[in-house]
């Protein structure tokens, strides 16, 4: 067994959707640890469609195995020097049969000013997510694979 993890944004941008019992085969790299604060952090694999050979001197592979379960993640956020990030130690996981029953907690949008309507009349507003610490918010999913092969890039 292998557990890989995904982040929202991999599936999201093309609106792929994962299953318990699917075959698939990914790009992945090595992640650098401590992101969590929890065993989370001893995953050695995050899926990235984008993932170079060699980059940021991380390991690149495709791995390929059959999905024997799929975990939702969430943590509660604190407020860093760099902005919010998961406090350490809150990760909790949500067994799901597919990515797409995964639960989005909602977040509060701070609105701004909107421009100027244009020639028909259509106006814009920008908006931003609000948190508060301790917000529980949705980072991605811990994938096992079964049969597992991971394959490395430099190998191929």
């Amino acid at each position: 067994m292998l557990d890989v993890l995904c982040t929202a944004s991999e599936l999201a941008e093309y609106g792929e959707v994962l299953v318990v019992r699917d075959r698939l085969e990914r790009l992945a790299v090595t992640i650098t640890p401590n992101f969590y604060g929890t065993e989370l952090d001893e995953i050695e694999w995050v899926f990235d469609r984008f993932a170079q050979v060699g980059s940021g001197g991380r390991k690149t592979a495709t791995i390929s195995g059959v999905i024997v379960s799929i975990d939702a993640v969430y943590v509660r956020l604190t407020r860093k020097s760099r902005g919010w990030a998961p406090a350490a130690g809150t990760a909790t996981l949500e067994r799901l049969e597919r990515t797409a029953a995964t639960r989005r907690p909602e977040c509060r949008i701070a609105w701004g000013a909107a421009s100027v309507p244009d020639e028909h009349g259509h106006a814009n507003r920008t908006g931003y997510p609000v948190f508060e610490e301790g917000d529980e918010s949705f980072t991605g999913w811990v994938i096992t694979l079964a049969d597992e092969h991971v394959r490395l890039a430099d190998a191929v």
